[in-house]
């Protein structure tokens, strides 16, 4: 069999597979938004989908295709949350995965919230919170570390 045919084989091969089994997995790039307030509280959603449904994070979600990471932020946070605030910088690079998802998520520093607060596509609920209040919820996996990481305020108080 000729090198072409060989190549060509392998490619039909590829394309039959991933119509079987749905398209290649790979890890989804995704952005988050660490938005505070004057007062130094943490916008948080309450998840309306999957992972996590019913739990408490911060708002984001996939970067679309031809999307920078700052459109991409801005969307997600308008979507979710009716809001816009001016971006900063990049707080923390995370990672989730399970056996359905793998995302590496990209969470920016935000500040200036503007707009209405409510609850939008994807969220069920969303308020700024204090850690301590954030404390009380269920939350995804890590959130409160990563934020007491990340928080100003929480970096400059003294450990228990």
């Amino acid at each position: 069999m000729s090198e072409r045919m060989s190549q060509q084989s392998a490619q039909e091969t590829t394309q039959d597979a991933a119509a079987v089994n749905g398209p290649p997995r790979r890890p989804q790039v995704a952005v988050g938004a660490v938005l505070t307030d004057i007062i130094g509280r943490v916008l948080l959603i309450q998840r309306g989908q999957q992972p996590n449904y019913g739990k408490w994070t911060l708002p984001g979600g996939r970067v679309e295709w031809g999307e920078t990471l700052e459109q991409a932020l801005a969307r997600e946070l308008q979507a979710e949350t009716g809001l816009c605030a001016r971006m900063g910088p990049l707080a923390e690079i995370l990672e989730y995965i399970d056996e359905r998802f793998h995302y590496i998520i990209l969470d920016y520093h935000m500040s200036e919230p503007e707009g209405t607060l409510q609850a939008g596509e994807d969220a069920l609920a969303a308020r700024f919170v204090t850690l301590e209040e954030a404390a009380t919820l269920s939350t995804t996996p890590e959130l409160m570390a990563m934020l007491h990481r990340v928080l100003p305020t929480a970096a400059s108080r003294p450990t228990r």
